[in-house]
């Protein structure tokens, strides 16, 4: 099918059941369909948002496009969960059936106001000449997921900025409510906008001015900034486009920034460190952060990318969403690893240096000797030809996916490098799923996060130059 604008944008109560009803088998059939990954029915997942603790559970939802692998017309789908790990979808929706959010319901953020869930999003409305606006949008959601919009945009469009400027979260620091939004800025530069809540009144909003945290340009656009704060550090995540100082060969970064403290009068993350890159892989964007009521800093992340073709493309789905990961700092670095109750996926547990699994569901742990080289293959084929290949070579980490399945993106290259210390043991956490593997070193001292899409049957586990891997089966 070729994705016209009139197709991408058509009513959701337009489209033939029939077509409604294939596009659900084909993606329910799809050999890359994962086993403990968040990831639609049908259709295009992408952002996570409103990611938040309300009533007892916790709310997760994420862009949407249910009716093929293409960015059309966005809603918010909804899941929840007791434990951060086994998540329930239901038919929760905010749906694009207003004025102000008639063509997506755009990326936000979900804060707890009274005994109900303030939704804050991005409504995105095209004219008669196709002209976009960007609307700041809320909505309020009470404990049995009655959703019921505001009437007005709490933030209407601003001159200064052209029609990227979106994707608002909320947060609240000294008892006061803030928000940062990404913007573009007139002259095609990027920035990201911090603004108060007046009196905490979630309907009256005003401009602080842009945030300060770097001398670096931003590129052309800023998505998806999130603030958080760690250990009383503000962290700051955020998706500079177009930006040429971060070392990243994928089309689009996800980068960080700690800072010391967060002067809100002034709209500065003081003493901020040099931004970085969040994740090594292959595939991962806007992921969404918040701090929990137990004081957890909690985030997940679309494990896809903008404007990549992937290949279950044709077979009507696309995008998946990382495991629920803590945030901790450690000698002035950011760490992220699963929460705890990723334990409970564990079925068998044994030591191994091969194993053929029955399929791609299980956790490794590696252990790779100071001073070691090691090559690490995942979804190997019982030839030895193919696998994704994680190579460690003299403090050099490499992972390598030319010999891994249906190969994409390649004009973005096939391998992802990055150095680490080894004068000491490395430590290797693997999660494969069917198509995602989350790697994370040291405890989470850095994660590689990718898609992969292996030929069938190739399921084999190999560690060479290591000790046998702990092995559990989910």
């Amino acid at each position: 099918m070729e994705w016209t604008r009139e197709l991408r944008y058509k009513n959701y109560n337009e489209w033939p059941q029939e077509y409604v009803s294939n596009i659900l088998e084909e993606a329910e059939n799809s050999v890359w369909k994962n086993s403990f990954h968040i990831e639609p029915k049908s259709g295009l997942l992408n952002d996570p948002n409103g990611f938040s603790y309300f009533n007892s559970k916790w709310h997760l939802f994420y862009q949407h496009f249910p009716y093929g692998a293409s960015h059309g017309l966005k809603s918010w789908s909804h899941v929840t969960s007791d434990d951060l790990i086994n998540w329930q979808l239901d038919d929760i929706q905010v749906l694009p059936d207003t004025k102000f959010d008639s063509h997506g319901a755009y990326s936000g953020s979900a804060y707890e106001i009274d005994g109900k869930l303030f939704l804050f999003y991005t409504g995105n409305h095209r004219d008669q000449n196709w002209t976009r606006h960007p609307y700041q949008v809320g909505a309020l959601m009470d404990s049995n997921c009655d959703i019921k919009k505001f009437d007005q945009p709490l933030i209407n469009p601003d001159d200064n900025y052209t029609d990227h400027f979106r994707d608002p979260m909320i947060f609240e620091y000294e008892d006061k409510l803030y928000m940062i939004l990404g913007a573009q800025r007139k002259n095609k530069t990027g920035a990201v906008v911090l603004y108060e809540a007046i009196d905490n009144n979630i309907e009256n909003w005003k401009k602080v001015d842009e945030l300060k945290f770097t001398n670096l340009d931003l590129g052309y656009m800023v998505e998806c900034p999130n603030l958080v704060f760690v250990d009383d550090k503000p962290v700051l995540l955020l998706c500079p486009q177009g930006m040429d100082k971060i070392d990243s060969k994928n089309i689009y970064p996800q980068t960080y920034v700690i800072g010391e403290t967060f002067n809100p009068q002034t709209a500065e993350i003081i003493n901020s460190q040099d931004m970085k890159i969040l994740d090594y892989g292959f595939d991962i964007y806007a992921s969404q952060a918040f701090n929990a009521p137990n004081g957890m800093a909690l985030m997940t992340s679309w494990l896809g990318l903008p404007d990549i073709s992937y290949p279950t493309d044709e077979l009507g789905h696309q995008g998946a969403m990382s495991l629920v990961k803590e945030l901790t700092i450690k000698d002035g670095n950011l760490y992220q690893y699963p929460v705890k109750s990723v334990e409970s996926l564990r079925k068998n547990t044994f030591q191994a240096e091969k194993f053929k699994f029955e399929k791609n569901a299980y956790e490794t742990e590696i252990i790779v000797e100071a001073h070691s080289n090691a090559e690490i293959t995942f979804y190997g084929s019982d030839d030895n030809k193919q696998g994704l290949k994680l190579i460690l070579e003299d403090g050099k980490a490499i992972l390598d996916r030319s010999k891994c399945g249906i190969q994409f993106a390649l004009e973005y290259d096939n391998v992802r490098t990055f150095e680490y210390d080894n004068s000491k043991d490395l430590k290797i956490n693997a999660f494969v799923d069917a198509s995602v593997i989350e790697i994370f070193f040291n405890d989470g001292q850095y994660a590689s996060s990718s898609r992969v899409y292996p030929e069938a049957g190739n399921t084999i586990f190999q560690a060479k130059g290591t000790a046998p891997a702990v092995l559990h089966e989910f």
